[in-house]
């Protein structure tokens, strides 16, 4: 049992108390009964606790799970593939822990997922092109890991997603012409990496408020960034890049944020 693996659940999981008043976890209240029967786990919340060890593969058998957040912990090991099963999952967070590994491909099974965030881990490999399979994507938090690789070409599906941030990685070469499909689009993070191009189709995101490309291997951008920016959406380059516009000054770190917030919560604290 994970409880008997990690001290700190034990003081927040005592075995004192019956299991539908634990902590950060929730039951379908319409599957409880009589005989002390509870219903199946639909959210578990245990942002912050000082969690250790690795993330239990067993949470991959609560198939009826809609919110996982184990953000900002002291989590290492890799993501389980088990997580792949959570098919009624909505929300995923482990940002901010110790992590390592590749991205379970898996993931591309979740495809009622609305919020992914991975961020401020050590994760590494290349993203994963099946994550273009989760159409209903709102936002993709990938920052401030170690990912090396491109911009997969199929991340342009997700054509309802408002936040992408692949920030501070080693991602390589150009910026695929498919993330111009992102018309949903306000926020993409994509400084810190060793990006050399990115195409002009970007000028088709029509909802962007902020572009951050500083500190990639950029030399230059398309006339269509110097567009968006005319039009009044803030752009974040390098001083050397060929584009006039100066390099903005540091912002807080979009994935910094802890990851128990509530959505509305965490877009607000992003700035």
């Amino acid at each position: 049992m994970w409880r008997d693996r990690c001290s700190p659940l034990q003081s927040i999981w005592s075995e004192d108390v019956h299991v539908s008043m634990w902590e950060g976890v929730t039951f379908d209240v319409s599957g409880f009964g009589q005989f002390g029967a509870v219903g199946k786990v639909v959210k578990i919340d245990l942002s912050d606790k000082d969690l250790t060890g690795e993330v239990p593969v067993t949470l991959g058998l609560l198939t009826a799970l809609t919110h996982l957040d184990l953000g900002s912990n002291h989590l290492t090991g890799e993501v389980p593939v088990e997580l792949g099963r959570l098919v009624s999952l909505q929300e995923l967070s482990l940002g901010s822990n110790q992590l390592t590994g590749v991205m379970p491909v898996g993931l591309g099974h979740l495809t009622a997922l609305k919020s992914l965030s991975l961020p401020n881990n050590l994760l590494t490999g290349e993203i994963p092109a099946a994550l273009g399979q989760l159409v209903e994507l709102d936002n993709l938090f990938l920052g401030y890991n170690r990912l090396t690789g491109t911009v997969p070409a199929a991340l342009g599906r997700l054509t309802l997603l408002q936040y992408l941030s692949l920030a501070g990685n080693q991602l390589t070469g150009a910026v695929p012409e498919a993330i111009g499909q992102l018309r949903a689009l306000t926020n993409l993070y994509l400084q810190d990496n060793m990006i050399t191009s990115v195409p002009s189709s970007l000028g088709q995101l029509t909802m962007l408020q902020d572009l951050y490309l500083y500190e990639n291997q950029l030399t230059s951008v398309p006339e269509a960034i110097r567009q968006l920016r005319n039009g009044g959406v803030e752009v974040h380059v390098d001083d050397s890049v060929n584009f006039g516009y100066w390099k903005s000054p540091p912002v807080p770190n979009p994935d910094m944020v802890k990851s128990g917030l509530s959505l509305l919560d965490r877009v607000g604290r992003l700035f």
